[in-house]
């Protein structure tokens, strides 16, 4: 017997953020995060900052101005800007 399912990948990795964030000091958490927004790892990078902009957290503001200024992929860069902009304006 088979059973396959459809999963969201969205789904999952912005509830392991949610996890990490909940489980991590902010601290802790941020630096985590500044190592992912470092990395070359587009995916997690973009979940990542869905998941911040959900929890639409002003302290997050310096932490996304760090992936805007590292990153490289200009869709994602203009993306992560727009995260910033919702902390910074709501």
């Amino acid at each position: 017997m088979h059973i396959s399912a459809e999963v969201d990948d969205t789904d999952i990795l912005r509830e392991a953020f949610e996890i990490f964030y909940k489980r991590l000091s902010f601290d802790e958490f941020t630096n985590v995060a500044k190592e992912i927004f470092k990395s070359k790892e587009t995916t997690l990078k973009d979940y990542l900052g869905l998941t911040i902009a959900h929890f639409n957290d002003d302290r997050f503001i310096s932490l996304m101005e760090f992936a805007v200024e590292n990153e490289s992929n200009k869709e994602l860069k203009k993306d992560q800007q727009m995260v910033v902009d919702q902390l910074k304006w709501g």
